[in-house]
């Protein structure tokens, strides 16, 4: 257990350490705008001074009057961790190390403004004596120059397509337009709270419309937006874990002391399995009662096949679309389809390479037949009339579905394309198909160390059966060529 002796030095380090990166920050990148001091002293300065309090409270043993704001708690953890030091946190101890990591904090951000203040004037301010200031640590890469060998490692490994790569850039973008290209070990914990609370005040699709396009964010947070038109807690959420990514992979190769961004995601109220609906019976009768499917025929071949292949397998949009006629085949007398990422088709990841039974309503109503016809006239493709864009195959179709399924009069954000897998996930969660059996039909990670770990995946004869449990009250005409 460690004494406070010790608990104390290491505070102390840890102030001198972020007052001397405050100052080299200042040398190399100049001061904060003045908006930050705002921040700093009505918001930040004000919360170290609560906790305090709160915690003071807490060690008098009233409890009902204060308790260790969280915040607090994982600051303090967070530098015994770094420390390699040990204190039980239901001790009065860790209560007493929770209330100085405060106090210190709270010196820094007192310390932080007159520095910020300093660097803005020519008069002379009164600040500590650099002679007491902890060494300069080793110069630290920007932000930018992070992202870059970051982006470059997971691009190599296979990690990533074009389209994950482009993503995970705009949302560094957005991180160095607001907190500056700073030395990436200068962004701590103030950084990345003040980066979440733009972001809340930011609009969806900044960059795509003209309201917005090529506006400053200053001027963008003074504009008075619809909160309907701002960017959604899941999207928030997002761009804050691909960042704390960022400084995980930064922390690990000795870049930065921490990853102030872990844990910053927002809670939701609304459950995983809310966020995409399936589709009702009644949602497929009327999806599968149009012109489409009383005929048989269809303006392209995919306006009929990808919704009834969705239905039957459970694969994403983006697997059906890239699919070529050599992945349907037979094993010992069986019909699959082989979703892999075979030349220029790209998987979500490893766990979404499978092979799925191909379901007897499928051929029923005509996709061996369609298959062999297509292979006649030398096409390679499943849809060869679905072109490849950047994002891959399936851009189009996403966009015909869309006004498909309205025309249709399925409607509702929350019923896309990809509501057909939860329509099956859900089918077979209800007619109790274990989970193990689920993931290795949709392509999810098993999680069970015993059927992930030991033996070979599923044959496609162990998972015919299961793929046969999903039946829906459609009534579908054959295809016509």
């Amino acid at each position: 257990m460690a004494t406070w002796e010790e608990l104390r030095r290491i505070l102390d380090d840890k102030l001198q350490q972020q007052l001397a990166l405050e100052r080299e920050k200042l040398k190399t990148v100049g001061p904060y705008p003045v908006s930050a001091d705002d921040i700093w002293k009505h918001n930040t300065i004000p919360s170290y001074q609560r906790a305090i309090k709160d915690i003071s409270r807490s060690r008098a043993g009233n409890a009902s009057a204060g308790s260790i704001p969280e915040f607090a708690k994982q600051l303090a953890v967070e530098i015994l961790q770094d420390s390699n030091l040990m204190v039980d946190q239901t001790s009065a101890q860790f209560t007493k190390f929770c209330e100085a990591t405060m106090r210190m904090y709270l010196e820094f951000a007192e310390q932080r403004v007159l520095l910020n203040d300093h660097a803005r004037s020519f008069k002379p301010v009164s600040l500590p004596a650099p002679s007491t200031l902890a060494p300069m640590p080793p110069s630290s890469p920007r932000i930018s120059e992070v992202v870059e060998k970051y982006c470059k490692e997971m691009v190599a490994g296979g990690n990533w397509t074009a389209k994950t790569e482009s993503e995970y850039r705009g949302g560094y973008q957005t991180l160095v337009t607001i907190i500056q290209d700073i030395p990436v070990a200068l962004v701590d914990y103030k950084a990345a709270q003040f980066f979440k609370e733009t972001v809340m005040g930011l609009p969806s699709n900044m960059s795509k419309k003209p309201l917005y396009r090529g506006r400053p964010i200053k001027d963008i947070l003074a504009m008075n937006i619809p909160k309907e038109e701002l960017l959604s807690i899941s999207k928030i959420n997002t761009l804050l874990s691909r960042i704390s990514s960022l400084f995980g992979w930064a922390l690990k190769n000795g870049y930065t002391p921490t990853n102030p961004f872990s844990g910053l995601k927002i809670k939701e109220k609304v459950a995983d399995h809310e966020k995409r609906d399936p589709f009702s019976a009644t949602d497929l009768k009327a999806l599968f009662s149009s012109p489409e499917y009383l005929t048989g025929k269809a303006s392209h071949p995919y306006h009929y096949w990808l919704p009834l292949l969705g239905l039957f397998t459970g694969a994403r949009i983006d697997e059906l679309c890239q699919l070529h006629l050599e992945d349907f085949y037979q094993v010992d007398g069986l019909w699959v389809i082989s979703i892999n990422s075979n030349g220029d088709k790209k998987l979500k990841n490893l766990a979404s390479a499978r092979i799925i039974p191909l379901h007897t309503r499928l051929m029923a109503l005509g996709l061996v037949d369609y298959i062999s016809c297509l292979k006649k006239k030398g096409y390679a493709r499943l849809f060869p009339e679905l072109k490849k864009r950047r994002d891959g195959y399936s851009q189009d179709a996403s966009k015909w579905f869309l006004r498909f399924r309205v025309r249709c009069g399925v409607t509702g954000k929350n019923k896309p394309f990809h509501s057909f897998r939860h329509t099956v996930i859900d089918c077979l969660k209800q007619k109790n198909v274990p989970k193990e059996i689920i993931a290795a039909i949709v392509g999810h990670r098993d999680e069970s160390i015993t059927t992930n770990t030991y033996g070979n995946p599923y044959g496609p004869a162990a998972l015919a059966g299961t793929v046969e449990n999903l039946i829906f009250p459609i009534d579908v005409s054959k295809w016509k060529m």
